[in-house]
């Protein structure tokens, strides 16, 4: 399984907000997506989950054209967890993780599909919360139905939109270490993200994006003071997390 983008650009009108972006992703790695607010992280998950429809023959999975896949087929492969979800409500969790196994059962959901919700919220420790209204939940609580929803559906591609915004210390390592813990070897999790720190201590890859267009891509090695001045444009130092990742402590804006 791997994800490769060749020479992506995307404008919003006259707009331009990706600039020719390649990049090339391996299955089994949690890869995260960093850059300051306005350049393309949203942009550049959108075009991957269908929402936005750049060029064609600019995404492929696995081999294939993403954009040439029907639009069934596609939700069945790629799933999008964004920052809220967009539309009231009023439906029970169970029912609103449920309906993740839409694109692979349709309308009419059978007891496999059942099953397989009730499992995946016993995993992420929201059986309690199973008949409980998605919009009465905490902001905490929604973020994780909303990786439920999208783990149920058990796709190859999971792109994560700021997944721990506004989450309290607790729930944003609780989010993240689910996602870790189901990345699985094959699945590819590519997570917008703005804590660095945090990126550090969950995430295998980091690509840095700056206006649009990649900055530099790799492991550790290219969290630096350097590319954080030139990416956030901020003096920052780096250091070396207990487990290995950068840990990344601003000091001024340049």
């Amino acid at each position: 399984m791997g994800l490769k983008i060749k020479e992506l650009n995307f404008a919003y009108g006259k707009h331009p907000v990706l600039d020719n972006i390649s990049l090339e992703i391996s299955g089994g790695e949690v890869v995260a997506l960093l850059g300051p607010n306005g350049s393309g992280k949203t942009t550049l998950l959108e075009s991957l989950a269908g929402i936005l429809t750049p060029e064609a023959e600019k995404l492929q999975l696995a081999g294939e054209s993403l954009q040439a896949l029907e639009r069934a087929e596609r939700a069945r492969q790629v799933a999008l967890v964004p920052q809220k979800e967009r539309r009231p409500f009023e439906t029970t969790v169970f029912d609103f993780v449920l309906d993740g196994r839409r694109p692979l059962s349709g309308w009419r959901p059978s007891a496999g599909d059942r099953e397989k919700t009730a499992r995946t919220l016993g995993e992420l420790q929201l059986t309690d919360l199973a008949g409980r209204l998605y919009h009465e939940l905490s902001g905490g609580q929604q973020q994780k139905v909303l990786l439920a929803r999208a783990l149920v559906q058990k796709p190859d591609l999971l792109l994560l939109d700021e997944p721990t915004a506004n989450l309290d210390l607790k729930h944003q390592m609780e989010v993240m270490e689910t996602v870790r813990a189901r990345s699985g070897k094959d699945r590819i999790v590519l997570a917008a993200m703005h804590e660095l720190t945090l990126a550090g201590r969950y995430c295998d890859k980091f690509i840095l994006l700056n206006n649009g267009a990649v900055h530099s891509v790799g492991g550790p090695e290219v969290i630096t003071p350097d590319s954080v001045a030139a990416v956030y444009g901020v003096e920052a130092e780096v250091t070396e997390q207990p487990d290995g990742g950068p840990r990344v402590e601003p000091t001024r804006p340049l």
